[in-house]
């Protein structure tokens, strides 16, 4: 077989992978969850430095260094060349260097099990099973879990920009209800 790019040797690969690594599941759902706006600028810092301290056993000058630089923060917008005033900063970690997102990283690092975090602020629940009434159940448990999740860590997230994606042959309409909010399949 003959390649036009590199796209195409990856897709055809894929596809392969697809076929002898799934051949006895019939379904492949994924949950993709955003928050209602970027996280790294919203979350609870305190919450944060717990998390730092306790879960990652992050102790004396390591750790007062590290509540310092989530301490006493100010933020302005600026537009075009225009600032505006300069005003106190209680929640979320600098998304204008390196430590913003790794500390997002270290903030979600304790979401349910069954939730995987991709890229800067989204998450994903991955479903294979074969049959549609078992993926539903589980994509229901995962994001009743993510909810129950975000909850707890004072985040919230878009139902409008979370949804449910089926990848293979499936003509159900899928749609994940938890807590009054509902996920459909885009």
């Amino acid at each position: 077989m003959v390649f036009e790019s590199l796209r195409e040797r990856v897709e055809c690969f894929n596809r392969s992978m697809y076929c002898r690594c799934f051949k006895d599941i019939i379904i492949l759902v994924a949950l993709f969850c955003t928050f209602s706006i970027t996280e790294i600028v919203c979350v609870n810092r305190g919450r944060l430095l717990l998390k730092v301290g306790k879960d990652y056993d992050v102790t004396g000058k390591l750790f007062l260094h590290s509540r310092s630089f989530l301490s006493n923060r100010c933020a302005r917008l600026k537009i075009d060349k225009n600032f505006g005033e300069w005003i106190e900063s209680s929640d979320g970690t600098s998304a204008a260097n390196w430590l913003g997102p790794l500390l997002f990283i270290i903030y979600v690092h304790d979401v349910p099990v069954c939730i995987a975090p991709k890229f800067a602020d989204n998450l994903v629940s991955v479903v294979l099973r074969e049959d549609m009434k078992s993926v539903l159940d589980q994509l229901r448990n995962s994001a009743d879990e993510l909810v129950e999740w975000a909850k707890e860590n004072d985040m919230d997230l878009s139902v409008s920009k979370t949804k449910v994606l089926i990848f293979g042959d499936n003509s159900d309409e899928v749609k994940i209800t938890t807590e009054g909010s509902v996920f459909r399949e885009s």
